[in-house]
């Protein structure tokens, strides 16, 4: 079983990785399993990059 300082890393490396990079591999990944993965993946990357913008103080709607 995978530890939660292993999912951590995972996490946090995924938030590393640019998003145009994880959206082009879902766009032209032919596994469908693999491609929910990718989406969802890059779903979360967007997130936090989104939480991180939205938490600044500079940030008005």
């Amino acid at each position: 079983m995978i530890e939660n300082k292993q999912i951590q890393s995972i996490l946090e490396e995924i938030e590393t990785i640019n998003l145009d990079t994880l959206r082009e591999a879902f766009i032209n990944e032919k596994d469908p399993t693999r491609q929910e993965l990718l989406n969802a993946l890059y779903t979360y990357a967007l997130d936090e990059k989104q939480k991180k913008v939205i938490s600044q103080n500079e940030f008005v709607i």
